[in-house]
């Protein structure tokens, strides 16, 4: 009779421990069919106007958050050193790339508009020197001429405008529009015998237009040099975490799927999945919540419930996000969440683009 009871104890327990893992019914099992599965009834529904709205909810929103797909089998050969904290740097080397890039940096067009003299609302700013290669480039490009392309610190550097002041030819004010912050790489360069990285920035939203600009860009340019890092299993699901001051909970970690809700607000963090063809939603949570508890629905059933669902409802600012991601080509083992730790420079920028 012990024996009897010390197991029905062990069961009550297992069986506790697994309803507090997730306080949602499982995703439903599905592979979301793609519009090329069969076009006629999405032409159909795209083209009516008294369904579209509510198609593009079903098939943007509403499968995306409540489904998974268990066909899809984990990747074994995944490359966890091209994730950012593996070539992080010392702040040392740090200031010496920032110092470097304002040594060198300047203002021009993108490569058509200036190679034609046309007009563009692109800045390109460059930064010549760098990086210098270290000895693994080095021996490569001695032995090859070439330099395969591999992530390094300069891919992790990001800027933001402090100020500015920008006039056309005409005299026009030249305004950023918005803050599209690109970075890309700007090749190899040479000097005084030793190779380097270089690094540019741009941004695709000035207006009006320009053919010749003049004036200045304030820029903080930072560079990390650490990192807090937290991996997240299909144990964490239901678990609550710190991330900096950001309060998380794991919503869902099932097959392609991932969800996780922000209780409180903190720092800016990032998420690394271990593959990169992902998409993401963020939702209210309230309206997370009523999907999760409303799954299996097809469309005829979404447009029965359309005043259930709020569609017509603006969102409002809401505190407690939720964001669902999915993976196309493999299923999840592992995300990571992460914040940087930068060091940081204020460059300005010289315009004179003639």
């Amino acid at each position: 009779m012990k024996k009897l009871s010390t197991l029905l104890f062990i069961i009550l327990i297992s069986n506790l421990v697994a309803c507090q893992t997730s306080e949602y019914p499982e995703l439903v099992d599905r592979k979301v069919m793609e519009y090329t599965d069969n076009p006629e009834y999405f032409e159909k529904q795209y083209n009516n106007e008294g369904t579209k709205e509510f198609f593009s909810f079903y098939k943007g929103i509403y499968e995306f958050t409540t489904t998974k797909n268990s066909d899809l089998k984990s990747k074994t050969d995944i490359d966890t050193t091209s994730f950012p904290w593996h070539y992080k740097v010392t702040n040392l080397e740090a200031n010496k790339i920032l110092e470097n890039i304002d040594d060198s940096i300047y203002a021009t067009k993108n490569g058509y508009a200036s190679y034609s003299n046309s007009a563009t609302t692109e800045i390109k700013i460059i930064s010549h020197n760098v990086l210098k290669f270290n000895s693994r480039e080095m021996q490569e490009f001695k032995s090859t001429s070439r330099l395969k392309r591999t992530p390094n610190a300069l891919n992790n550097i990001t800027y933001k405008y402090l100020d500015y002041n920008l006039k056309n030819e005409k005299g026009d004010i030249v305004n950023i529009e918005q803050e599209y912050l690109g970075i890309c790489s700007q090749g190899m360069s040479k000097k005084e015998g030793s190779y380097y990285h270089g690094f540019c920035m741009f941004n695709q939203s000035l207006k009006p237009e320009y053919t010749k600009l003049f004036g200045y860009i304030d820029l903080e340019v930072q560079i990390p040099i650490d990192y807090e890092i937290k991996m997240i299993t299909k144990k964490d699901l239901g678990k609550i975490f710190y991330m900096g001051k950001n309060k998380i909970k794991i919503l869902e970690f099932d097959a392609n799927a991932f969800h996780y809700q922000i209780i409180e607000k903190g720092e800016k963090f990032e998420t690394r999945f271990s593959s990169t063809n992902s998409s993401e939603l963020i939702l209210p949570f309230d309206f997370y919540t009523k999907l999760r508890q409303n799954q299996g629905l097809d469309f005829e059933e979404i447009i029965e419930r359309k005043y259930f669902f709020e569609l017509d409802k603006e969102p409002l600012d809401y505190e407690e996000e939720v964001f669902v991601s999915k993976i196309d080509d493999f299923a999840l083992d592992f995300v990571y969440f992460y914040i940087p730790k930068y060091v940081s420079r204020k460059i300005k920028v010289l315009v004179n683009i003639n």
